[in-house]
């Protein structure tokens, strides 16, 4: 707006920015060398062990290369925003671990590999309602993040890599062509028509292989933020949440497998059985009766039966503010502004899809980092942070 000189109410800044970037990671330490690592003391005695990792022979850093163009709209004297960002960014010579032939006295070997490209749009807006300095203020701001990704490339003529896995067979794979974390299980045979087929004995008929089941990439995420102030009071609550995603439950499924859940004993199942949605061999419906117990013992080997989605919306954030009038402050002298605040975080789940029916936290799973995306094994209870802020400007 300045280098076009505009002038106006209605817009009152516009900017527009790029960039291009490229950058290095590294791997963990001690991977380049042979290293021993201590394993379980003997007699008080600590053996030691040489790491099952071969070390890597001219391993590179892993390159990421990105490119971002935003635009950053304001409105009627800065009471509304809008701030759009779009971004592509590849990530090459990625350094993996794979398999190697035991022979070799090693499990393993990195190696640089792969290719994945991450690209998408942020967009975040604010609003100013009611805006009175001494008096009540209003703001809310929304964002919104939608991300495409895609493995481009493996290692040579590798047709999948494998994240991480769980019971039952059930992987977590990246693979050439397609979005980053696909979900193979043991799942079922349909006919043309997208029928569930369903053997002589009343349950469903399950595939012969793993197959591909569901992909733990959201479609998109988003969040709300609203701010009240009245005075030297505030009020910001943050909801926030994400859309699609899919988890492969342990929970549900040994729950249901051992028959402790609620949906094993719903709508009188256990003492009149239940008919599995589908057609026989022969294409006719399915009117074959089969016993709860039966049923639910048959879940080995059918995995997909809890891949639930993950969506949810949460209450992630509240907090309740205090700010100290400032003719107290100024009796102070060097501190020139104070604040104090209750603050509480990941206080509520809002909702879950329908598929999740244990309510389990879609966030909570396995593990926190790479290898756990995907996987809900055993967790524990969701946990809320309540505590108590101070803040203080000098």
């Amino acid at each position: 707006n300045e280098l076009l000189e505009l002038e106006s109410d209605i817009l009152s800044f516009a900017k527009i920015r790029g960039g291009w970037a490229k950058v290095g990671n590294d791997t963990d330490p001690y991977q380049l060398s042979l290293i021993y690592n201590g394993v379980t003391p003997l007699s008080g005695v600590t053996p030691f062990a040489t790491n099952r990792i071969l070390p890597p022979v001219g391993l590179k850093p892993e390159q990421v290369t990105s490119t971002e163009i935003g635009v950053d709209l304001r409105f009627l004297k800065n009471r509304f925003s809008l701030d759009v960002t779009y971004y592509d960014e590849i990530t090459y010579d990625q350094i993996m671990e794979v398999d190697i032939a035991p022979s070799s006295g090693f499990q393993s070997q990195l190696i640089n590999a792969g290719e994945i490209e991450n690209k998408g749009f942020e967009i975040q807006i604010g609003a100013t309602w009611f805006n009175n300095p001494d008096g009540f203020t209003w703001t809310t701001d929304v964002n919104w993040a939608k991300n495409w990704n895609q493995v481009n490339e493996l290692y040579g003529d590798l047709e999948a890599y494998q994240i991480s896995s769980s019971w039952g067979g059930v992987t977590i794979e990246a693979r050439p062509g397609q979005a980053f974390g696909v979900i193979k299980a043991g799942g079922f045979q349909y006919d043309e028509d997208g029928n569930k087929i369903i053997g002589s004995n009343g349950l469903p008929v399950k595939t012969e292989v793993p197959v591909e089941v569901g992909n733990i990439t959201p479609d998109w995420t988003g969040g709300i933020r609203n701010t009240f102030s009245y005075k030297t009071v505030s009020l910001s609550f943050l909801i926030d949440g994400r859309y699609g995603g899919d988890v492969f439950s342990v929970s549900d499924w040994f729950g249901a497998y051992a028959g402790v859940t609620e949906e094993t004993a719903e709508d009188g199942i256990r003492e009149h059985g239940l008919v599995i949605d589908g057609v026989l061999e022969d294409g006719t419906p399915n009117d074959i009766v089969i016993s709860s117990y039966n049923y639910y013992k048959g879940y080995w080997g059918r995995e997909a039966n809890s891949v639930i989605d993950g969506s949810y919306i949460k209450l992630r954030e509240l907090v309740i503010s205090y700010k100290i009038p400032q003719k107290i402050m100024n009796k102070v002298g060097f501190v020139h502004g104070a604040s104090v605040s209750f603050v509480g975080r990941n206080l509520a789940m809002l909702y879950v899809h329908p598929s999740n029916d244990l309510g389990i936290d879609p966030e909570t799973g396995f593990g926190a980092n790479l290898g756990g995306m995907g996987l809900e094994q055993f967790q524990l209870p969701t946990a809320r942070t309540l505590g108590f802020r101070v803040n203080l400007n000098f």
